[in-house]
């Protein structure tokens, strides 16, 4: 791991027209971006404390940042993308990108002690290379984040082909143990200019507080509601939700639940 880290830390020191490459490595990498056209906002901070990796984040309307680990491994990716970044390039004067993202970037690297830090803009402005790499970074602490939220939270997959004329009713209850985040797309294959694909992503629910929760999906023609859901179809699965808010499948509680409906209605 030290060769390895030290490896990296040469690419670094070389690509920031610097000396003494040996003793140059990345201490953090933060930042801080809003999307107007959704009235969304993320500022994240990762970051190594000797040998210790840690990362932070806070998502509008979040009041409070939460936590997310990272290994020595994940450190080293991220450390490879900074590396090829070069100098702030200066902002241009006339859009470059289609970025959305507008924000700043900012990267700390320490040398024989001394912190040196890097700023970026983030947005249309930005050079093409530049917001390329910076987007490659983001997203690849975003997917961080997602396995630590992915913890906390009920996902029903699903798969369709496109174009789509199907549609998918979910529901889960006790509706005050979960709060109901929305249908992720995840992979899509499909080329703009062709007919035909599919996609696949998640329904998504937010553990707010310890429980069994018992969840529906349905796919059909039309929307179901909830009513009908819970009353004429059979449940998919069952969550068990712990003190930690952390969920867990139970095959016993979907068994359970499933037998209860049987009895019911057949």
């Amino acid at each position: 791991m030290k060769t390895k880290l030290m490896m990296i830390t040469c690419t670094i020191l070389s690509c920031f027209g610097c000396t003494m490459a040996q003793k140059k490595e990345l201490v953090s990498v933060s930042f801080d971006y809003s999307v107007e056209r959704i009235d969304y906002r993320l500022a994240v901070t990762v970051e190594k404390t000797g040998d210790t990796f840690s990362g932070s984040f806070q998502e509008r309307p979040m009041q409070k940042p939460e936590t997310f680990t990272l290994t020595g491994d994940d450190f080293d990716e991220l450390t490879k993308i900074v590396a090829q970044m070069g100098k702030p390039a200066k902002k241009s004067d006339q859009p470059v990108t289609n970025e959305s993202r507008e924000g700043t970037f900012t990267v700390v690297l320490n040398s024989e002690g001394k912190d040196i830090t890097c700023e970026y803009e983030i947005g249309k402005f930005s050079a093409e290379r530049e917001t390329n790499l910076k987007n490659e970074a983001i997203d690849l602490i975003k997917r961080w984040i997602d396995r630590r939220k992915e913890k906390s939270e009920i996902r029903i997959g699903w798969t369709r082909a496109l174009p789509v004329h199907l549609c998918f009713s979910v529901h889960a209850e006790p509706a005050d143990l979960v709060e109901y985040l929305g249908e992720f797309v995840e992979q899509r294959n499909q080329r703009d200019d062709m007919c035909g694909g599919g996609e696949s992503g998640t329904h998504r629910w937010k553990a707010l507080k310890p429980g069994v929760v018992t969840v529906w999906s349905i796919e059909s023609y039309y929307h179901l509601e909830k009513e009908e859901l819970t009353k004429g179809f059979e449940p998919c699965c069952c969550f068990i939700i712990d003190e930690n808010l952390n969920v867990h499948y139970s095959k016993e509680e979907t068994e359970a639940a499933k037998k209860k409906f049987q009895q019911r209605y057949h």
